[in-house]
């Protein structure tokens, strides 16, 4: 990586809250050096700034070995909610980067392409922007396409030279699941099936498979499985087993997540099979993929009966 180009490139897009170092704001940058405890052999290139007073008080640096964060709002890793981290730029370079605006917050959001490698399955940072007037959508949009503009910057400062396959690719698996937090779940489930273009079993425990079984296959649109494994799951019952029957669920915990691997390396076998463009990877795998509808509804239903029987519950003890 060239640091001297890597400044050209961050000082072209014009973020208002980065500051690059290039030598004419010394003491400001020692300050950040000591606030956030970087190494004084290790180069700061700049700084996102997260607070509208311009302090140092939180914010990103860019160093020559990675990005260093402390004090961002709602910063989340691997969906926990966390205020300081870093990554290396080595471990960056398989990233995507998109922003949102959440309230008076601008939210990147980076999301983890090769779940083999690195620590993060996901990484998000919000950073505040002035809202005390009516902010003008324009001028909004433009700061929120700097924004993303800075981080695809660092993303692409190492080149990654590694195809990704497609069933480490984190994009894919999000598509296919269809949100991104049971999406955490499976991606780190998949890594472990499949090693070296290998598929393999491995033990990954699904609470939804031990509780749910048939009715979780199901609500994952398999339904040819859930046939199958319904069947199997009736079998204790005649053979008067009631350890079979618990052994039977707990197969499930641990079946049910390769299952849902094995219908997506199916879809992505036909997807290449096919010459599909990666586009059109994303939009099969999200319309083969996600959730059953109906069992989706009857999830909402039950939740809400649930939740109505506990405020009934508290009224009722409260009051007698």
């Amino acid at each position: 990586m060239d640091i001297e180009i890597l400044k050209k490139d961050l000082h072209k897009i014009g973020y208002t809250n980065l500051s690059i170092n290039d030598g004419s704001n010394e003491e400001r940058f020692e300050q950040i050096k000591r606030k956030f405890k970087i190494s004084e052999t290790n180069k700061i290139i700049g700084f996102i700034n997260d607070d509208l007073d311009d302090s140092i008080d939180s914010g990103v640096v860019i160093t020559e070995d990675g990005l260093k964060w402390d004090g961002i709002v709602k910063t989340q890793i691997n969906g926990k909610e966390i205020y300081k981290g870093f990554i290396s730029f080595k471990e960056l370079s398989s990233f995507n980067c998109s922003v949102k605006k959440k309230l008076i917050r601008l939210g990147v959001e980076l999301e983890n392409m090769d779940i083999k490698n690195g620590a993060y399955t996901d990484i998000e940072l919000a950073f505040k922007f002035d809202a005390e007037s009516e902010p003008d959508e324009t001028e909004l949009q433009k700061e929120m396409d700097k924004l993303k503009e800075v981080f695809t910057t660092l993303i692409k400062s190492i080149k990654n030279e590694n195809s990704i396959p497609d069933e480490h690719n984190g994009e894919l698996i999000t598509a296919f699941i269809g949100d991104k937090d049971n999406a955490r779940f499976y991606k780190k489930a998949f890594s472990k099936y499949s090693v070296n273009g290998v598929d393999k079993f491995a033990f990954v425990f699904s609470f939804g498979g031990l509780c749910f079984g048939v009715f979780n296959l199901f609500h994952r649109r398999l339904y040819k499985e859930s046939l199958i494994w319904f069947l199997i799951s009736i079998l204790p019952i005649g053979l008067s087993g009631g350890i079979l029957y618990i052994a039977s669920a707990f197969a499930g915990a641990f079946v049910n997540p390769y299952l849902v691997y094995k219908k997506y390396k199916r879809t992505i076998i036909q997807c290449n099979s096919q010459g599909m463009t990666y586009e059109q990877k994303l939009e099969t795998l999200k319309s083969v993929g996600g959730t059953n509808g109906f069992t989706t509804f009857l999830i909402g239903i039950v939740g809400l009966l649930i939740g109505i029987g506990l405020i009934l519950l508290v009224i009722r003890s409260c009051f007698g």
